[in-house]
């Protein structure tokens, strides 16, 4: 009669959660730099310029929040003046290119 034996790991309930905790912390830093890497950055004092007066005219609710100004702009892309409306599509043309290094 043959006896097969079971391995088995012990990983102390710390080490799991140091694991965990690792490979999470890993996948933040990743899609963090992925994003930054996106074309998000913040504007220039030139786009700005170019876009003030279309934040106060059509976006001023949502001051301060520069995430929430940025998607208001882009949905509001018709009533933009020429410059911001260049400023945005230049902007939306740059996170559509793959980084390519």
């Amino acid at each position: 009669m043959a006896l097969t034996q079971t391995m088995h790991w012990y990983l102390p309930p710390k080490t799991i959660w140091y694991a965990i905790l690792f490979v999470v912390s890993v996948g933040i830093v990743s899609l963090r730099s992925e994003l930054a890497a996106a074309g998000d950055q913040p504007p220039t004092d030139a786009e700005k310029d170019a876009c003030i007066q279309d934040v106060f005219r059509l976006c001023s609710n949502h001051i301060p929040d520069a995430t929430a100004i940025t998607a208001c702009l882009r949905a509001k892309q018709a009533s933009l003046s020429h410059q911001c409306r260049y400023v945005i599509s230049a902007r939306d043309s740059a996170r559509a290119k793959p980084d390519l290094k």
